[in-house]
């Protein structure tokens, strides 16, 4: 259920993410691809975390994989807003902070998840599961504080 939750995520933030961009180029199709591989490795990483859900290796597959999803998802915004003839409107320095930190913080998130998985492998579970909710809590309250009507709010 984490899994698909996740994938739930990861498929709005990228819908959102390619609202803002008018055009590709090669570059952005290829990270496109690249993005693709950890997530179809994503049912692998659950079922192992389905059938080993206390073993440190089996967690720290899943978490390895969730870091390379964000770490895409990273490069493929840096990418894609350093770039401003492939967006439909230039984004300003905090429209690409707050982006760069709402794709960043997943990573860093299952990264400790990652780290812990050895000593405490409940924790890391725990981490896992509780990412959605933190994701979920953290996008509304940040689209409660926008403008009206503002073209490039739905990024989160």
């Amino acid at each position: 259920m984490i899994s698909f939750i996740l994938a739930g995520m990861y498929w709005v933030g990228h819908r959102d993410l390619f609202a803002l961009i008018r055009r590709t180029d090669r570059g952005l199709v290829w990270l496109n691809i690249l993005y693709s591989l950890p997530l179809c490795l994503l049912p692998f990483g659950a079922g192992l975390l389905g059938r080993y859900d206390t073993e440190p290796v089996a967690l720290r597959i899943y978490g390895l994989n969730l870091v390379v999803i964000a770490v895409m998802r990273v490069v493929i915004w840096l990418y894609a807003t350093n770039r401003p003839h492939l967006l439909w409107q230039r984004l300003d320095h905090r429209q690409r902070r707050a982006g760069l930190a709402l794709n960043l913080y997943p990573g860093l998130v299952y990264l400790l998840a990652f780290l812990v998985a050895r000593t405490a492998p409940g924790v890391s579970l725990l981490i896992y599961a509780g990412m959605p909710l933190l994701y979920f809590a953290s996008i509304t309250v940040l689209r409660r504080g926008r403008t009206r009507n503002q073209e490039y709010a739905d990024f989160t």
